[in-house]
Formats: C-alpha cells, sequence, structure tokens
C-alpha cells in the first residue's frame, strides 16, 4: 500500500531542499550591476550650438510662430538712453512671473552694468540694438559690422553669451544689413506685431488698449525701458492677457532655431536639457553638438 502522506512529504521536503541549494548557490554569485544611462546635463540658460544649414541673411521676421494649442506672446523691450524706470519695470516682471526679451545699445550697456546682469539673472533673454542706434541703412558695410561686434563685445561680457537676436534701430533694415548680420553669427532680424507706441507717451489707457486689442498667438510686443507711462501701463497689460490664458515666452521660443552664416544654430538651454535630450530634439548626432562646444567634454 502505497503511503501517499509520505510521498507528499517527501515532495515538499525535495523541493525546499532544492530552494535552499539555489539561494545558497545565488548568494555567491555577484548580480552584474546595470550601467545607467549616460546623461550630460546642460545649464538652463547658457547658449550652445548646434550644425544646421548656413544662411546667407537673417530672417526678418514680424511675428513668432503660432503654438496651436496654448497662447503664447513675447514682451521686447528696447533700450537705448534713458535707465531710470528700468529697476521698476523689472520689479513688475519678476513679481508678475513674466519673462521678456531686452535689446541693448551697446553703449547703454556700458553704462548700465548692474542693470544688464539683473536682467540676465532674472531669466530674461538679450539681444543686439546695436552700438550707438543709427540708421544702418545709411552705414558702409564696414560701419554696420563694426555697430554689432562693438554691441556684440559688450553684451557678451555682461551677459556670458553671444547675442543671436538683432532688433533694428527705427525698424530699419536692408537686405544688406541682413546678409551682415547672417555673417556675424546673427539668425534673426527682429521687428514687431504690436508696436506699443509708448515712447511716444500717448497715454496708459492708449498702451493698454494698443497692445491687448491687437495681441494674438505667437504676437511680439515692442516696448521701451525709458517710457514712464509704459510702468504704469504695464500691470494692466500683464493682468489683461493673463486672464485670457495667455503665456509670456522668451522670444526665442516662438522662432524655428536656425543657422547662420557659419552654419551653427544658437540654442538657449532650456530647464531639464541634457546633451542626450537635445541630440534626440533635433535629430543630431552628440558627437556633432560636442565639436562646436568642446567645453561640454568633462575635464580630463
Amino acid at each position: 500500500m502505497i503511503n501517499r502522506k509520505g510521498i507528499f512529504s517527501c515532495s515538499i521536503s525535495g523541493i525546499l531542499l532544492i530552494a535552499i541549494v539555489a539561494n545558497t548557490i545565488m548568494a555567491g554569485v555577484v548580480t552584474p550591476a546595470i550601467p545607467e544611462p549616460s546623461v550630460t546635463l546642460l545649464r538652463a540658460g547658457s547658449v550652445i550650438y548646434l550644425p544646421g544649414e548656413a544662411q546667407s541673411s537673417a530672417q526678418l521676421v514680424y511675428q513668432g510662430q503660432a503654438s496651436g494649442s496654448a497662447m503664447r506672446i513675447a514682451f521686447t523691450f528696447d533700450s537705448g538712453w534713458i535707465f531710470e524706470y528700468t529697476p521698476a519695470l523689472l520689479d513688475i516682471l519678476r513679481d508678475q512671473g513674466v519673462v521678456a526679451t531686452f535689446f541693448h545699445r551697446g553703449k547703454w550697456a556700458e553704462a548700465n552694468p548692474e542693470l544688464v546682469t539683473r536682467i540676465v539673472a532674472e531669466g530674461h533673454l538679450t539681444g543686439n540694438h546695436s552700438y550707438t542706434h543709427p540708421d544702418m541703412s545709411k552705414l558702409s558695410l564696414a560701419q554696420v559690422a563694426q555697430e554689432i561686434t562693438l554691441a556684440d563685445i559688450a553684451l557678451e561680457k555682461l551677459v556670458g553669451y553671444k547675442p543671436w537676436l538683432y532688433r533694428p534701430p527705427y525698424g530699419l533694415c536692408t537686405s544688406t544689413v541682413r546678409q551682415v548680420l547672417a555673417r556675424e553669427g546673427y539668425t534673426h532680424s527682429i521687428m514687431w506685431t504690436i508696436d506699443s507706441h509708448d515712447w511716444m507717451d500717448p497715454g496708459v489707457q492708449y498702451i493698454v488698449d494698443r497692445v491687448t486689442k491687437n495681441a494674438k498667438d505667437g504676437a511680439i510686443v515692442l516696448m521701451h525701458v525709458g517710457a514712464p507711462q509704459t510702468i504704469q501701463a504695464l500691470p494692466a497689460i500683464i493682468e489683461w492677457l493673463k486672464n485670457k490664458d495667455y503665456e509670456f515666452v522668451l522670444l526665442d521660443d516662438l522662432l524655428p532655431t536656425i543657422a547662420p552664416a557659419d552654419g551653427r544654430r544658437p540654442y538657449r538651454v532650456r530647464e531639464g536639457d541634457t546633451l542626450e535630450s537635445v541630440a534626440l530634439k533635433f535629430e543630431i548626432g552628440i558627437d556633432s553638438i560636442v565639436v562646436l562646444n568642446p567645453s561640454l567634454l568633462p575635464n580630463p
């Protein structure tokens, strides 16, 4: 007679024995660690260069790209001579959580370095507005290049990167000037969708209406740091746009990433960007980015 109880007991004992032996063997085996994916963090706000097709002329832009979903708008401020209202302007932007793009005249930047560094520190973008604010259409090619490069030198020293966005004084930008801009590393010559007319001191409500009645997705708004009525109009403009669910963005968020004449596309690093994610986003090789940005290589 078969003792089923005994067979069952032996089966359980055998299974336990096998499990114990297996655990003993595994305890002596070192499981190789799976290496973490290589990630190279990039500093938000810094500028790197990506390979791209060279452009012989800077693009003339009046309006940014519409997002198709969220309503986005870019405030831009030109600096020129007056500086007294700039701290109050920056206070409003900071308190309201609004970012903007500032186009500096080179001589203004040299005279107000603490304001320029504060602008950068508070997350705003810097562009070139020439060195002395001349009518560039009346200058020789050499003079145009000098106006751009002198402003470059002044701005890069203060903001830590060479600007690639340019706003022409008086809004005058010929095809010849755009060719010089591309040669000097500029991708876009920025005009505007909405001129606030704040430099005319037309009245606070006029400025508010001028912006709010013409606001649309992708709009570029022109204002000035030296216009006193801008300080008074800005809170109402911001409140209206927020109530309409607009997102305030830096100007390059509304523009395609293209290359000037040297084939190097400037790219402002966003929060959370890595070398790998940027390569994936633009469908380019990591090596091709590193070649243009040797500082990304680890120190030996």
